[in-house]
């Protein structure tokens, strides 16, 4: 039993926290107040992996095998409700890692999958791009306003447009010349 997975609002308030395999928790804690939002921590069905807060839409993203879901942290009462994105043509792929921009003015949140797509999801929830990195694994990423940063295997480390998703690069490898 533990965590796996911990991210902050960006507000500093909330802490979402996921328990591993054995006990399959999810917990959002108003921390500074010392409880859960709706009083208990919840059961899942299926591993998170990764998680991530989208301040435009006051919630927690998180990501795992065929799924990409964000939970409210608005509704009354301290009331948790999760809302699966709709993934369509994309919907068994295992997604590996998400981000959001911290900005408000960015309503995007990012995932990528274990066999190397990167996708973008607005407010909708519904997966409005998506783009194939030309790599076979996708591993990790971070998002900002401006960008999106995809680590790939092989240490492959690719930049695109937050807006547009549109490539700007690939970064040299370390030890390669320049």
């Amino acid at each position: 039993h533990g965590l796996t997975s911990l991210c902050l609002s960006s507000e500093g308030n909330l802490l979402c926290a996921v328990g591993s395999n054995e006990d399959m928790s999810f917990c959002i804690w108003d921390w500074k107040e010392g409880v859960p939002l709706g009083g208990r921590a919840l059961r899942l069905s299926r591993m998170i992996v990764d998680l991530t807060w989208s301040p435009a839409l006051k919630a927690f993203c998180g990501v795992g095998e065929r799924f990409v879901k964000f939970w409210d942290t608005t509704l009354p009462n301290g009331r948790l409700e999760g809302r699966s994105c709709i993934l369509a043509a994309h919907k068994e792929e295992m997604y590996v890692a998400g981000s959001s921009s911290q900005s408000l003015q960015v309503d995007s949140t990012f995932a990528i999958t274990a066999s190397g797509l990167l996708c973008c999801f607005g407010a909708s929830m519904v997966m409005e791009r998506w783009i194939n990195l030309k790599t076979n694994k996708g591993i990790s990423l971070v998002a900002c306003e401006a960008f999106v940063v995809v680590l790939c295997r092989g240490q492959v480390v690719r930049l695109f447009d937050a807006a547009t998703m549109a490539y700007m690069g690939t970064l040299p490898r370390e030890g390669s010349a320049e």
